[in-house]
């Protein structure tokens, strides 16, 4: 059953698309992966090169389809780029001449074959290393071979594997059944893993993760394939904390999540630069719907941005800030699951010397936040409801759901401290008297790995009440050092994951957070100041 469905996969997809499945495979057969291109003009041939268990560099060039004379012409160019150019790479490498390999996800014809024993012999004679290929058939196997164990093979867990695999790419993913899935090919019910255990489980994460987003990918629902690498990304975070597992051990597994997760919101960001879809979808339900994309889009194109300014040191993005400029004002805050999106716009105002705009748009969600009943007779949707879940809500497609949410909130403290550390105290003495009547909610989960799984089974729900009144040098103090709530160091070490795991699992945004993320941006030493 998976080899056919791994072997559909293949036939399906593109090169782009295998690529980072197909180094997490190479990384499982004990090669080292040091650069992956990104398809431009500068690649010379080189779509992966890695560095092998005896120290030699190989050099891999992927294509789609089958191969046959035609194609083998088009490219003739590329693959000789492949074989004879020296690697030319900002990164170390050993001084060894490189292995070169032809890679096709699908079959490479005989003709073919004959034409690169003639090249083989050519490059023979000029004592440069042979041409091996690599084509469909070979790839399952190996895709195969990846996963060990860790595959599904319980009824429930091929049902459930089977009913992600076939759904609709253009739908939202489905965060949660895509976790219980993680959770039960993962085993994390078990009291102790071995360190190996734990690289070959993560590892098949990432191949089952790449099958699952095959229509997303397809379909160019960059959200879903963002959001669907962070969930992985997560639950190698949780197996690794569970297990104690040193980073060595799970590192090029979580690299690649990020790569592709990072790709994913560039893919975003050029679909709305081109504006090919005017950031509508054409639907008879759109005009519920807009709104909440525009906040969604502030935050992932606002994130995109962030990270690419931290990598590369390079300014902000004049797309982005167009974007904020022109769509935040017609944004939507459905409900708390929101909130993250909106903290990562004004973190993408700020750094482009929007200080003033983003202070503005926090005070307004502060003020909606600190006065619930004026969202709704209900109060304010938790952040365990996403913009689909509050749209049933409020048109009242679920009739047997009463749940209020009046005098709580779990982002309120979050606004809070967000203003503290601006040292904006006339702006909150202006609304501490509704401040004060909303309790601050934070969810605690009882083990250090379950702040990385979507619903953790075991944990405490703390209430905090606003002081009445609040000394000013004690919340000072406590915006500028918010309690981690024994939330894992990982956070901190690993900033780029943070900043997209706060708006993948928004239900674990908290303060300190927001704090960590600040400090790595912007390097804040004193409130307000850097």
């Amino acid at each position: 059953m998976i080899d056919r469905v791994i072997e559909n996969w293949l036939s399906s997809i593109n090169e782009r698309q295998y690529q980072i499945p197909f180094c997490q495979v190479l990384e499982t057969e004990g090669e080292r992966v040091v650069y992956i291109s990104s398809h431009g003009p500068q690649e010379l041939g080189k779509d992966i090169v890695t560095i092998a268990s005896d120290g030699v560099p190989n050099a891999y060039q992927l294509k789609a389809g089958a191969i046959d004379m035609g194609k083998w012409r088009e490219i003739k160019g590329e693959i000789e780029q492949l074989c004879e150019y020296p690697l030319d790479l900002p990164v170390e490498l050993p001084p060894e001449e490189h292995r070169p390999f032809f890679v096709s996800n699908g079959r490479i014809n005989e003709p073919v074959l004959n034409a690169i024993r003639v090249l083989n012999e050519g490059l023979r004679r000029r004592r440069i290393k042979k041409l091996t290929t690599i084509d469909g058939s070979a790839l399952v196997d190996r895709f195969r071979a990846a996963h060990g164990t860790f595959l599904p093979h319980e009824p429930l867990d091929l049902r459930n594997f089977l009913q992600l695999y076939v759904r609709d790419g253009r739908e939202p993913l489905a965060k949660a059944e895509l976790a219980q899935f993680f959770e039960r090919v993962l085993q994390l019910d078990q009291a102790t893993r071995k360190p190996l255990e734990v690289q070959r489980a993560v590892a098949s994460l990432v191949l089952l993760n790449s099958y699952l987003t095959h229509d997303a990918e397809r379909r160019s629902n960059h959200w879903a394939v963002f959001e669907s690498w962070v969930v992985t990304a997560s639950y190698i975070y949780a197996t690794a904390v569970k297990y104690s597992t040193d980073s060595k051990y799970y590192s090029a597994s979580l690299s690649l999540c990020k790569e592709a997760a990072s790709r994913a919101l560039e893919g975003l960001h050029a679909e709305c630069e081109a504006n090919r879809t005017k950031l509508v979808a054409m639907d008879i339900l759109d005009g519920l719907f807009y709104g909440p994309r525009l906040t969604i889009l502030a935050g992932l194109l606002g994130a995109h941005d962030l990270v690419r300014q931290k990598q590369y040191k390079e300014k902000p993005d004049p797309f982005v800030a167009l974007y904020l400029k022109e769509y935040l004002r017609d944004s939507k805050f459905w409900g708390e699951s929101a909130f993250p999106f909106y903290v990562v716009a004004c973190m993408a105002l700020a750094a482009e010397g929007r200080s003033r705009e983003a202070e503005i748009l926090m005070f307004q969600l502060l003020a909606l936040l600190s006065r619930p009943e004026r969202f709704s007779p209900r109060g304010i949707p938790n952040p365990y409801y996403g913009p689909e879940d509050v749209v049933r809500l409020v048109e009242q497609l679920e009739p047997l759901n009463d749940e209020r949410f009046l005098g709580m909130s779990y982002a309120l403290e979050t606004a809070v401290q967000y203003m503290a550390r601006r040292l904006l105290r006339t702006t909150l003495m202006i609304r501490w008297y509704d401040i004060s009547h909303v309790r601050f909610a934070t969810f605690v989960p009882a083990e250090t790995w379950q702040w990385f799984v979507w619903r953790a089974n075991d944990g405490n729900l703390r209430w905090t009440e606003p002081g009445q009144p609040q000394s000013w040098s004690q919340l000072l103090e406590q915006s500028e050092n918010p309690d981690s709530n024994g939330a894992p160091e990982i956070f901190r070490i690993d900033p780029t994951f943070t900043l997209y795991f706060i708006m993948v699992f928004p239900h674990r945004c908290q303060p300190h957070f927001v704090q960590i993320l600040e400090n790595w941006l912007f390097g804040y030493t004193t409130a307000g100041q850097s």
